[in-house]
């Protein structure tokens, strides 16, 4: 096998590992495959990602479809649409590594405080900033989801797929929408993520099984582990780019 079919592989099994983690607790799928594919090709983030995402996301959001509260999620948008408008602007005027930098420590600074009991008031204010930060971190970093896994991180497997699905959903749009619009989305980049979209699709039908098995006691952990883990490989990426 020649090195562009073993990297293909390779990211394949990185978006399918992570499809299948986000179809089962709602969030993780970036965390998963966007530091692999990173490692790979650099150009196929955020570009790929998201374009192999896009597909899984909307089915996500159809299946947790009954479970979705649109009055909860219209602030969130909101906030959403602002964060992803900021962070494309920023980006062309900061430097990436600075910007995880920042990111990282508030998310990092977060899940210390949750940690040591700290909650965070859930509001359209909270849910409001929740949304702009995700956004401003899925443009960024590619990696939007901890900002509103830790905001919601007492609700139930349910309704945490719920709230989250169909934000990753809109979110994926107006990110492709501006990386099109901003002369950020090559055709290698589009090419490639269209490959891995069959590893998505199967994350995605793998989850519907793996759903019914994550337990409500084990969600919170798992939002602070993916939470860390995603501010953490962040930094890292920051410095050593």
């Amino acid at each position: 096998m020649d090195e562009i079919g073993l990297r293909g592989l390779v990211a394949a099994g990185a978006v399918l590992l992570g499809s299948v983690l986000q179809g089962s607790l709602g969030f993780g799928f970036a965390l998963v495959a966007a530091p692999v594919l990173i490692f790979l090709n650099p150009d196929w983030v955020p570009g790929a990602l998201f374009v192999s995402g896009w597909p899984f996301v909307a089915l996500m959001t159809w299946r947790e479809r009954k479970h979705l509260s649109l009055q909860s999620e219209f602030s969130p948008w909101v906030g959403l649409l602002a964060g992803l408008v900021m962070g494309l602007l920023v980006l062309r005027v900061v430097e990436p590594s600075r910007l995880g930098m920042i990111v990282a420590s508030v998310i990092l600074l977060a899940v210390v405080l949750s940690v040591l009991g700290g909650r965070i008031p859930l509001n359209p204010w909270s849910r409001l900033f929740g949304g702009a930060l995700a956004g401003f971190m899925g443009a960024t970093a590619s990696i939007p989801g901890p900002a509103l896994a830790l905001l919601h991180q007492e609700a139930s497997p349910v309704q945490m797929r719920a709230v989250l699905a169909p934000y990753f959903f809109l979110g994926s749009t107006l990110a492709l929408a501006g990386l099109w619009a901003t002369g950020q989305l090559s055709s290698d980049t589009v090419r490639m993520g269209l490959l891995l979209i069959p590893a998505s699709l199967s994350g995605f039908i793998i989850s519907s099984r793996t759903a019914r098995w994550v337990q409500p006691a084990l969600l919170r952990p798992a939002v602070y582990l993916f939470s860390g883990m995603a501010a953490l490989s962040l930094l890292a990426r920051s410095i050593l780019s």
